[in-house]
Order: C-alpha cells, then sequence, then structure tokens
C-alpha cells in the first residue's frame, strides 16, 4: 500500500506516493519507495479517457459498476430488516418492563434494564439512520448508460469542472486498484476482468 505524501526540496513542493510498508517492516518489503503523484494520477485519468473511446471497455465499466451496485443494495436492505426487528424488540421488552413497573414490580433491577433497552434502542436508530442514506447514496449513484457514456466521452470539460471531492468520487466509483512494480503500471476496473496494463 502507498500513501499520499510531499516533501518541498529547494522550496518547491513536490507530491508523491510511498511504501507504507517500509515504514513498519524495512525497506525489502517494497520494491518500489516512492512514485511520482502528477505522473501516476496522469496514467489513471488517461485510462479513464480511454473508456469513453472504447465500447467494449465501457460496456464491461458500466456492467461491473451495475454489479457492484447489485451487492451493496440487497446487504444493506438486509440489515435494514434486522436492525428494524431488533429494534422492534427492544421497544416492545421495553413496554412490558414499564407495565411490571408500574405493578410495583422490582424496581431496581427493572430500571437498570430499562436503561440497557434504552442505550441499544438509540444504537439501532444510529445504525438505521446511517443504513438509510447508504441506500439512498446508492440509489443515487445510478446513473443510466447513456450519462456514463456520455460523461466519459465529453470526459475533459467533465473532469476539469469537478472539485476534489467529487474527482475522488469518480474514481471511486470506477478504479478498485492501481498497482506499480517499477516498470509497469496495473490498473483494475470495478469488476472482475476489468483490467489493463501499460509501461
Amino acid at each position: 500500500a502507498m500513501t499520499s505524501t510531499f516533501s518541498s526540496p529547494r522550496g518547491k513542493p513536490y507530491r508523491y506516493y510511498s511504501c507504507t510498508a517500509p515504514r513498519r517492516r524495512g525497506t525489502a518489503e517494497c520494491p518500489v519507495r516512492a512514485v511520482s503523484a502528477p505522473q501516476i494520477e496522469s496514467f489513471v485519468v488517461d485510462r479513464i479517457r480511454d473508456i469513453g473511446r472504447d465500447p467494449a471497455l465501457l460496456e464491461e465499466t458500466m456492467a461491473a459498476i451495475e454489479a457492484d451496485r447489485e451487492r451493496e443494495k440487497p446487504q444493506l436492505e438486509k440489515e435494514q430488516r434486522m436492525l428494524t426487528v431488533d429494534l422492534a424488540g427492544c421497544r416492545g421488552e421495553a413496554r412490558r418492563l414499564v407495565s411490571a413497573l408500574a405493578s410495583g414490580g422490582d424496581t431496581p433491577s427493572l430500571t437498570g434494564r430499562l436503561g440497557e433497552l434504552d442505550e441499544r434502542a438509540g444504537q439501532l436508530e444510529a445504525r438505521l439512520g446511517e443504513v438509510a442514506q447508504a441506500l439512498a447514496a446508492v440509489d443515487r449513484q445510478a446513473l443510466s448508460r447513456d450519462e456514463v457514456a456520455k460523461a466519459l466521452a465529453d470526459f475533459d470539460p467533465v473532469w476539469d469542472a469537478l472539485v476534489p471531492r467529487e474527482k475522488v468520487s469518480l474514481l471511486a466509483l470506477l478504479v478498485e486498484r492501481v498497482e506499480y512494480d517499477g516498470s509497469d503500471v496495473a490498473m483494475t476496473f470495478r469488476g472482475e476482468g476489468v483490467a489493463r496494463r501499460a509501461a
């Protein structure tokens, strides 16, 4: 794994990616100590430009994005159902405990359990909110093939108009992995088998 960093030799900032392994396990763990950030980033952006020029690669990329979405959404929906059931169980038990308290039940143990249930219900509600936001984000990312194809065909003006955060989001949507061994760069797009290698 590499992390982005920078130095300022002679006062001029220089951005690069460096291996994290040598810091923890010694220099033998990473054959490439550092790589220029502008060069590797330009390579990645150029490969994305190629998607818009290659109909087969565009089709593979779109299928991979849709497959990622189809895997993620059912998992989130399943978690949402389980959380909802757990929350209903907490609330039901809390109602029974309140009724027992009203009937003069064992107050210290009942109030302690009510506190636990209240805390658990708060955790479940918070997680339900996070899952709902994640589901909404998945739905927002469901772009049509035509929209993506048009954006990639007109890549340069679209890319230039994006703010850094939007560029990061686009890259995360399209690119799964970028590897550099000192001579070759291998870039894997989202989805199995959608990979390109170049010197």
